[in-house]
């Protein structure tokens, strides 16, 4: 048997693949330039063959851990970025629900769920550049409620409940000072639904 803390421990151990993110968003956080060697292992596979994995830091969620991929997928997610790019700090990708090897840019932060810093604010040459103008207040209330909506389906994949009290702190740690003004944000959206005490995604 395994409890729900447990569950979350190997989790938070385990790395992410493309296929863990399918459907969803994901941010690059590791500094890494364009001209600088990826971190990388030499791995017996499924087949039983030796493979090479590359390794790079990203945000999920709640969840800041690395996102584990072939040659392939390394190709996949970078060959989706803007042109000129000279580091994938920042960026932000989503990957297709159907098919985890169709990735699209979204955009880029300076900053990580927790508020950190991600690099510079002011995402000088070197940062993943924006492909659009600064988001308005509305854009960015729709990209924290994208991080609240993620959060809450991984957590219930996970076997944990998620009550009003922890959507509050989802909330929180997405946009201190405003958790409330986002949780009445998303209730009237329509993006969550509560059952039996516990908050899922529509």
């Amino acid at each position: 048997m395994t409890t729900p803390a447990e569950a979350l421990r190997e989790y938070e151990r385990k790395a992410f693949t493309l296929w863990d993110l399918k459907g969803k968003d994901f941010t690059i956080l590791e500094d890494q330039p364009t001209n600088k060697n990826m971190r990388e292992t030499n791995e017996i596979n499924k087949w039983n063959k030796p493979q090479d994995f590359f390794f790079i830091k990203i945000e999920h969620g709640l969840f800041q851990k690395d996102l584990k991929m072939t040659e392939n997928e390394m190709l996949a997610v970078f060959c989706a970025l803007p042109k000129g790019v000279s580091n994938y700090q920042g960026c932000m990708l989503s990957v297709d629900p159907v098919n985890k090897m169709s990735i699209k840019y979204i955009g880029s932060t300076g900053q990580d769920l927790q508020g950190n810093r991600i690099g510079t604010n002011t995402l000088p040459q070197g940062q993943c550049a924006p492909i659009s103008q600064p988001q308005q207040p509305q854009d960015q209330r729709d990209s924290f409620l994208k991080k609240l909506l993620n959060s809450i389906q991984t957590l219930d994949e996970l076997g944990n409940k998620v009550d009003a009290a922890y959507v509050m702190k989802i909330c929180e740690n997405i946009s201190p000072g405003k958790a409330l003004d986002l949780f009445q944000y998303a209730k009237t959206k329509g993006a969550i639904r509560e059952d039996n005490g516990a908050y899922k995604v529509n």
